[in-house]
């Protein structure tokens, strides 16, 4: 009798293995897969800094895919250049495809801070994106913006 019961128990898991699945699949119709399942597709930048003063100390870069983290001093991701011949080159891999801006400075006397006078005027080079410029400020974000829409890009910028 109880082989007979378990026996009766496999044949019913067995016949309704189809129908659950069934309804399992269902619940995926005409819905989109969640993001992690979708490749991301990712860029090397690579970010030419020149016209810088000198070969001293180093130039430090901020990758910035937002306007909060742009305006936080919390990148995306960072970095810092060695300088050869008043031109710092660095790239950033594995970057998603997305809105981004760079802002940097010339860390000259590697005091890991932007150097600036009395007036708060800064003492060493700095720059954005795009050669935007800022008014009493930096470049804002929107001005510094670019798009990451392939697979190698390599800006310039020059310093200020």
């Amino acid at each position: 009798m109880k082989k007979q019961i378990n026996l009766i128990a496999v044949i019913f898991v067995l016949l309704s293995l189809p129908a659950l699945a069934q309804s399992v699949d269902s619940s995926w119709h005409n819905k989109t897969l969640p993001d992690s399942t979708q490749k991301l597709q990712t860029a090397s930048l690579t970010v030419v800094i020149t016209d810088l003063n000198n070969d001293k100390g180093e130039v430090r870069i901020a990758l910035c895919n937002s306007k909060e983290n742009y305006e936080s001093g919390n990148p995306f991701m960072k970095a810092a250049a060695k300088i050869r011949n008043n031109t710092a080159t660095f790239t950033f891999e594995k970057v998603p495809f997305g809105t981004y801006a760079v802002k940097f400075y010339h860390d000259e006397n590697m005091n890991g801070k932007l150097d600036r006078n009395l007036f708060g005027m800064p003492k060493e080079d700095y720059g954005f994106s795009n050669n935007a410029t800022g008014n009493f400020g930096p470049a804002s974000f929107e001005d510094a913006k670019f798009e990451i829409n392939k697979t190698s890009l390599t800006i310039t910028v020059s310093a200020q």
